[in-house]
């Protein structure tokens, strides 16, 4: 019988091994102003619950450790790839690292204030059993948060844009770089849920978060094609960046087609099996 689930962790093993050596040099999520955004990310998770631990799931070579060290005592990852993990940067502290996959995890009950989960849930085969495993490992109260996440409406309308027709620039890039990487295996294998799945759609999402025993669950749509260079402008080029984004979104739900990735903030509830925590 087909192994689905160990046929993706073997893909992501054989991608974090093609990727691992330059990965924080290439992947455009290191760039400053990323790491900024999501400085303010987790400076407002731990403000919210006041916690000292976190839990980063698919830590590859550890984009959220770096950052979250300055705001928790106690910090642990996890990811399937021992070639990933190698590259981590682990300083002084209680701060540790685990080979093994984010559905199945040594941890016990009630472990951690927040679990992150950056750039990891399109590389699963299924998201339910690794939410489930969040929210377990999570203190009533906890927070979940993942980010850079395939927003299904995006990737809806960019593949179907496969006849040769005249596009901007911007239109063009991602087209073409959507179907190198479609026709590249290791990728595709390795993030069915983004290649086969063309991402995730906002209403499974909440159902799912719903399911699995979350409440106060947010779902934010980020980043528009293009934007990039804008960001790394001067200041009133920031400005107008901020002012377009912001309208788009003030057209939400109509503009959800519009942003690449999707963000997800869940709280556990402080109340458990009928008793306040």
């Amino acid at each position: 019988m087909r192994d689905y689930r160990k046929e993706v962790i073997l893909a992501n093993v054989a991608l974090g091994e093609m990727l691992a050596k330059n990965y924080k040099k290439n992947e455009p999520h290191y760039s400053k102003e990323n790491i900024e955004i999501v400085d303010a990310k987790l400076q407002r998770l731990k403000d919210l619950t006041k916690g000292e631990s976190l839990l980063d799931l698919g830590c590859g070579t550890g984009f959220i450790i770096d950052i979250a060290k300055k705001y928790f005592d106690t910090i642990r990852g996890v990811d399937v790839s021992s070639s990933m993990l190698q590259q981590v940067d682990v300083p002084e502290g209680d701060i540790s690292l685990e080979i093994c996959a984010a559905d199945k995890m040594p941890f016990r009950d009630e472990a951690f204030d927040v679990v992150t989960a950056y750039a990891l849930l399109h590389h699963l085969d299924s998201i339910e059993a690794t939410l489930r495993e969040a929210f377990r490992v999570l203190k009533p109260g906890g927070v979940f948060y993942s980010a850079l996440d395939p927003n299904y409406y995006f990737l809806q309308d960019l593949d179907s844009l496969r006849d040769v027709g005249i596009y901007s620039e911007v239109v063009r890039r991602e087209k073409d770089k959507w179907l190198c990487e479609v026709d590249n295996r290791t990728h595709a294998d390795a993030e069915p849920l983004k290649y086969e799945g063309l991402g995730f759609r906002e209403e499974t999402l909440k159902q799912v978060l719903q399911d699995v025993g979350f409440h106060d669950h947010r779902i934010d749509y980020y980043w528009l094609p293009g934007e990039g260079p804008l960001a790394k402008g001067d200041i009133q080029t920031r400005m107008h960046r901020d002012i377009i984004v912001a309208f788009v979104k003030n057209l939400l739900p109509l503009s959800r087609n519009i942003f690449k990735y999707i963000e997800i903030t869940a709280m556990k509830p402080k109340v458990q099996g009928g008793r306040n925590v």
